[in-house]
Order: C-alpha cells, then sequence, then structure tokens
C-alpha cells in the first residue's frame, strides 16, 4: 500500500452522526482507496471524497407505503400488459426489486419469463398467477411465487381490480415469448 494519508479523519469531511461515519468506512473510503491502489491520482481519490454524499443526510432505513396516489403508468411496459396499470417503484437496489402494480378489474401482463424468482404478494382484491398449465386466484394476504425461467402472466381477476407488490432480483424479464394459452385468459 501506497504510504500517501488521502484523508487522515473522517472529520475532516462533515461526518457527524454515527450512520454518516458507517457509510464514510463502508462505501466512500474503500471507493477512493481502490482508485488510488489501481493507479489513481491521490487527486481523484480527493475528488471521490469531496463528491460523497456524507454532507448529505444520510439515510439508514427507509419507509414506504403502497399509495396509489404515487403510481403512475410506465410507457416502456405498457406494451406488456393489457388494460390499465400503474406502478409504483417501492424499493430499487440493494440486489431485491419490490414494485406495487395496481390492475384495474381484468388487466393483466402479457406472458414473460424471468431469469430469477418473482414472488407476488397481494395487497388488496383479487388477483390471478397462471402458468401454462395452471391458475391460481389470490386474495390479499396471499403470496404466490414462481419460480425461475418459468412462462407465467399475472394481473386482476376478471371481476375485481388488484393491487400486488412484485418482489425479485433486478434483471431482465423476457417479454417475446409465446402467447401459448394467454389468449384463453381465466379459463
Amino acid at each position: 500500500m501506497r504510504g500517501v494519508t488521502i484523508c487522515s479523519r473522517y472529520s475532516a469531511h462533515n461526518v457527524t452522526t454515527p450512520s454518516q461515519r458507517s457509510v464514510w468506512l463502508a462505501e466512500i473510503r474503500p471507493r477512493a482507496w481502490s482508485m488510488y491502489n489501481l493507479g489513481g491520482t491521490r487527486a481523484a481519490a480527493l475528488q471521490i471524497y469531496r463528491a460523497s454524499p456524507v454532507n448529505e443526510e444520510v439515510t439508514v432505513m427507509d419507509t414506504s407505503k403502497v399509495d396509489r396516489a404515487k403510481a403512475a403508468p410506465n410507457p416502456a411496459l405498457a406494451q406488456w400488459f393489457a388494460g390499465n396499470v400503474v406502478f409504483q417503484q417501492l424499493v430499487q437496489g440493494g440486489g431485491t426489486e419490490l414494485l406495487a402494480v395496481f390492475f384495474e378489474t381484468g388487466a393483466r401482463t402479457r406472458p414473460h419469463i424471468h431469469d430469477d424468482d418473482q414472488t407476488l404478494y397481494f395487497v388488496e382484491g383479487q388477483g390471478v398467477v397462471a402458468t401454462e398449465d395452471e391458475i391460481v386466484y389470490a386474495n390479499a394476504g396471499d403470496f404466490v411465487t414462481i419460480a425461475a425461467g418459468v412462462w407465467h402472466w399475472h394481473g386482476a381477476a376478471q371481476n375485481a381490480a388488484t393491487v400486488h407488490i412484485s418482489i425479485k432480483r433486478p434483471g431482465p424479464t423476457n417479454w417475446e415469448v409465446e402467447e401459448k394459452n394467454w389468449a384463453n385468459g381465466y379459463r
């Protein structure tokens, strides 16, 4: 390790709370040292420190709630849904994605496949989850998990709206799959 001091103390960067110190020790200092140890200059390492978020309010716990007023359409996803659907991003990052999806009566996804398991937690109404061979109706409080690589679709029942939270690892969704029995819908 080079014998150069990038910053002698975290207090030099206005780190005053335990949560700021935690962020500084866990995230900022290692990034700056990596930059320096991989051949970067001391100035580049200092720039990481100066641009760090430690001078901002640091959140160590975030809270949110499902709120239709915070949901919005997503034009990039509209082609993959039948019916009216709006979305509220609850959590994204850190290896987990939580997305509240509000389906109007009869609205549903088109068939798709995920690279990782997807768990749906139904918050209100009655929903439906279907694979090529099975259809499950879910009510508020129910969890349904679809295994990675399984063709499926989900949404609201024909006669009820629903809200579910999609819980999965961030990653691609394969929407370019055969429709199979999707057109028959709810059987």
